[in-house]
């Protein structure tokens, strides 16, 4: 029986989407305005005008009958035609006859002064945006005899009845055989496909939803608060836009819809939630769709978690009360993404409007990946998350022994150099083999560890800046101007196993007062 009054029901959508033409058009009766089809001696109800406005006149009661009679025939009404009191800002109320099949498209949009609508069990069809920006509109039931919800067939994919409302309440009536409301959830959801299509401010998801479809909640302002459960697998572009959310938890598995679109910011998944001020990514995330975030100007901090390989194009344009940022993935995430307008590649745009000096945070192994890559490149601030893991700061390191990596030296950013290993220092003939000489001025203090046992000559020459030297008691030789010019340092000890010093070591050291030479020399 079931299956009968489904196939039933979907006979009548298909017959009311026929298109024809009508033979009397626009006729007013009363206050409304009808289109009559004299063959199946039909009626639907239209607006006053062909296009915007679509009234002139205001009304505030419309009582849509059963029949009309127009030339001494009875006409059924069958339908109400799109945009048929759009704009009617002085409708209060709307009584609907048990012949009307069929709501179109836009049909009350606007109507911002109405309060309350009874759908009877006789519409079948519900197109999109009917009940649009209908402020006033607290509650909406969707009897069991619908069995269509128009898709629009635009770059939003709506498929929703209402969008940028204020309703506490919303549920499709049982025994509906494509549409529930399950758990008294205050949403509608396609029972076959566990897609919820569209919500209101007391909506609480079901575990059971697997989508959460295109413009679901679109501009719902006062819904402040949703849990996303961990079933939901995919959500539709818009589908929290301009929401008056505070906080937003994103499970692992939930796929954003991306569109490739010049105007993606406009479509994002949270896009203008101006009250958005904390933010969850799930370890686990791959990608983050194009918009998702644009223009939400009050969250102060993003963590993007570590599985994230793909940022798309605006994501997080226009999020001017950024901070600070963390990227947790060891390879710079790529950003940016395909414009369908445009076909451009753009890197630049997933953070466009933010401000790029504030901190960056990313893996200490990573931050030169960052400052090489695309997109992330423009940061001027990039840091370690952690600066533990990068060991201490290096200015400058290499190898400097006699047999290559024998000796090792590190020039820390605290200016201080220091030789480790076994054995003697390689030969150095001129400044340019100098392994730190570029870096001479930076070099304040020097420390060779035990082990070393010779100082090339050359070594230091002109380290101008440099004022201690610590000389371990394994070194036996110090070569010729190995110190020379090293005009700030006033004093050196000599360990006693040092059996030569070559020509010139200390030479033109202005500030040297003390050196102790040992009986070994």
């Amino acid at each position: 029986m079931k299956k009968q009054l489904l196939l039933f029901l979907f006979a009548i959508v298909a017959s009311v989407g026929t298109m024809f033409a009508w033979d009397y058009e626009r006729v007013q009766i009363g206050d409304l305005y009808y289109n009559f089809d004299a063959t199946n001696q039909t009626a639907e109800v239209t607006s006053q005008n062909s296009s915007y406005p679509y009234w002139s006149t205001t009304i505030t009661t419309a009582i849509i009958p059963a029949s009309v009679e127009y030339n001494s025939v009875t006409y059924s009404v069958t339908s109400i035609g799109q945009y048929a009191f759009s704009g009617c800002s002085g409708l209060t109320s709307v009584t609907i006859g048990n012949s009307v099949t069929s709501i179109g498209n836009n049909a009350f949009s606007d109507c911002n002064n109405m309060t309350s609508i009874d759908i009877p069990n006789s519409v079948a069809r519900i197109g999109t945006n009917v009940f649009s920006n209908c402020s006033s509109l607290t509650s909406l039931t969707i009897p069991a005899s619908v069995v269509q919800i128009d898709k629009f067939d635009g770059p939003s994919h709506q498929n929703i009845v209402v969008y940028g409302n204020n309703l506490t309440s919303l549920s499709v009536e049982a025994g509906n055989p494509v549409y529930d409301s399950r758990d008294n959830c205050n949403a509608i959801i396609e029972t076959a496909t566990n897609t919820l299509l569209m919500g209101c401010q007391n909506t609480i998801i079901p575990n059971t939803v697997t989508r959460i479809n295109e413009a679901a909640f679109y501009n719902c302002a006062n819904l402040i608060a949703i849990t996303i459960p961990t079933s939901v697998a995919s959500i539709g572009e818009g589908a929290f836009h301009g929401t008056g959310l505070t906080s937003v938890a994103l499970p692992a598995n939930s796929v954003l819809d991306d569109w490739y679109y010049s105007l993606a910011q406009d479509l994002g998944v949270f896009s203008s939630c101006n009250n958005l001020n904390n933010i969850a990514l799930e370890e686990g995330l791959t990608s983050i769709a194009a918009g998702t975030f644009a223009y939400s100007p009050n969250f102060s901090s993003i963590n993007i978690p570590a599985s994230v390989t793909k940022i798309n194009m605006y994501a997080f344009s226009n999020c001017t009360g950024l901070t600070e940022i963390t990227c947790n993935a060891v390879n710079p995430p790529a950003l940016g993404g395909l414009s369908y307008a445009s076909s451009v590649y753009h890197p630049n745009d997933v953070f466009n409007e933010v401000n790029k000096s504030i901190p960056l945070y990313v893996p200490c192994a990573s931050i030169e990946a960052y400052k090489a890559a695309d997109g992330w490149s423009e940061f001027t601030n990039i840091q370690a998350i952690n600066p533990d893991d990068c060991g201490p700061c290096l200015l400058a390191s290499g190898t400097c022994g006699a047999q290559g990596d024998n000796l090792t030296w590190e020039l820390s950013c605290d200016s201080v150099l220091t030789i480790r290993g076994t054995g003697a220092m390689a030969n150095i003939s001129s400044a340019s083999d100098i392994p730190w000489y570029e870096y001479r001025d930076a070099i304040k203090s020097i420390v060779i560890g035990n082990g070393v046992t010779s100082i090339a000559g050359n070594a230091f020459q002109r380290c101008t800046n440099l004022t201690s030297v610590t000389i371990p008691n394994s070194v036996t030789s110090i070569g010729q101007v190995a110190f020379y010019e090293c005009t700030a340092l006033t004093s050196v000890t000599i360990p006693n196993r040092v059996t030569s010093i070559g020509m010139g070591a200390f030479s033109y050291c202005s500030s040297l007062t003390s050196i102790t030479i040992p009986n070994s020399v």
